[in-house]
């Protein structure tokens, strides 16, 4: 039995995510090496890191408004266009600390719209009751990017060079934006291979949208709204040190070589792949 044409999206976007964390979590397994190829210590890693999440706070919210405004197929696509140029341009910032800084934060300028995207696209595309599942299946890839992210970047750094790992990822983000603009489309009604029968589940599924939305400051004042941003503040400051951090602490401070490094780091990232799909059901 072919899986539903909305199931077959939901998968593009994962491996998108999938490809999209593998981006930004490359430096963090490659630094190790690229603080002794460059001569930069952790304290200016540290700015590097900081660089990209700068660039990933500012369109966040945007990020959605573009979405919903301009359709989210679009937002995706030239969002992918973009962390994959500045990904591959990524070894050019060897040159200079500021030229480093300045790519860094285009690669988390434009990775910030992506997931605002998700959000609006399954929206559109998932019936309220599978929205939970269909939503963090969306972003599973978040995970097994960088699962994979961890062996398969060690062993481009060791057997060729540390430049080789943007090179490589970048070359993914190329071959994704190829399949979603050929198979995506920002609603059910747009697609060549939807059936009737499909598109009347989804349809009759779908959150009734407001004529008028509610405005962005009356949504801050919702209790919910403010502490789930709480929770998500404090799960990301744990996150993101373990993202960025965790390579350099096990090869400069614990020891291990690239190569194992790369094998233990799958393990955590693994581990939030199972709690977030179960977190979904």
């Amino acid at each position: 039995m072919a899986w539903p044409v909305r199931q077959k999206l939901v998968g593009l976007l994962a491996v998108g995510s999938a490809i999209n964390y593998a981006d930004r979590v490359n430096i963090s397994v490659a630094a190790p090496t690229m603080m002794v190829a460059l001569g930069w210590d952790e304290a200016r890693f540290g700015v590097i890191f900081s660089a990209f999440l700068l660039g990933y706070g500012i369109l966040q919210i945007p990020g959605g408004i573009f979405a919903d405004r301009w359709g989210a197929k679009s937002v995706i696509a030239w969002a992918c266009v973009g962390f994959s140029l500045f990904t591959a341009l990524t070894p050019l910032g060897g040159l200079a600390f500021g030229l480093m800084l300045a790519i860094r934060f285009c690669v988390g300028l434009f990775e910030s719209v992506t997931f605002p995207a998700y959000a609006s696209l399954n929206s559109r595309w998932i019936p309220r009751a599978e929205f939970s599942r269909a939503q963090t299946r969306s972003l599973s890839g978040v995970y097994i990017g960088q699962t994979l992210s961890y062996p398969i970047t060690t062993w481009l750094v060791v057997t060729f060079s540390w430049h080789a790992a943007f090179y490589f990822n970048a070359a993914l983000g190329v071959l994704w934006l190829i399949v979603w603009l050929w198979y995506a489309t920002n609603t059910p009604a747009e697609h060549p291979k939807m059936t009737a029968e499909e598109l009347h589940h989804i349809e009759a599924g779908l959150t009734p949208r407001s004529a008028t939305p509610p405005s962005f400051l009356s949504i801050l004042k919702q209790p919910p709204v403010l502490f789930l941003s709480l929770a998500y503040l404090c799960l990301v400051y744990g996150l993101w040190m373990i993202v960025f951090w965790m390579p350099t602490y096990m090869v400069k401070g614990r020891g291990f070589s690239m190569q194992s490094m790369g094998w233990i780091g799958m393990i955590p990232t693994f581990a939030s792949f199972a709690g977030l799909i179960c977190g979904g059901i």
